[in-house]
């Protein structure tokens, strides 16, 4: 399990330093916003995945993007990583315990149970505190 969430970390934190660094260059000093919640799949929470939440510009939304791993079905952005306000995307992949090895490293032949799934969603100007329900696949 730690080898899997430093694998998701690795791969969440650049991406996210990588968008927002941008972003605060184009648009000088933000207000950023903590952001937590939780996710589920099917009624039942997320054990492992990423959720990456991007601004919406179809919407105006220019503000910066950020990312955050899924832990026993809650993520947590600090304000340092926050969001702004407004129309965002939210991105997210999720994995079950099936993904794991007996030894708590991520499978090689590990498949998400959903692979990033959006969501459209209104953040406040504020800290916020989100729900994310993603309906099981019809099969």
């Amino acid at each position: 399990m730690k080898r899997m969430l430093n694998i998701l970390r690795l791969l969440a934190i650049p991406l996210s330093l990588l968008t927002s660094v941008g972003c605060l260059q184009k648009t000088g000093d933000l207000v950023r916003f903590p952001i937590d919640g939780t996710v589920t799949f099917g009624g039942q929470p997320v054990r492992y995945g990423t959720i990456m939440l991007k601004p919406d510009p179809e919407k105006g939304n220019k503000g910066p993007a950020s990312s955050a791993i899924i832990e026993n079905a809650k993520f947590s952005i600090p304000t340092s990583r926050g969001v702004v306000g407004g129309s965002y995307i939210a991105q997210i992949t999720g994995y079950d315990d099936s993904a794991m090895t007996p030894d708590n490293h991520l499978s090689e032949q590990a498949k998400p149970l959903f692979s990033n799934h959006e969501i459209s969603v209104e953040l406040p100007d504020g800290k916020s505190t989100q729900v994310f329900n993603i309906p099981s696949l019809k099969r």
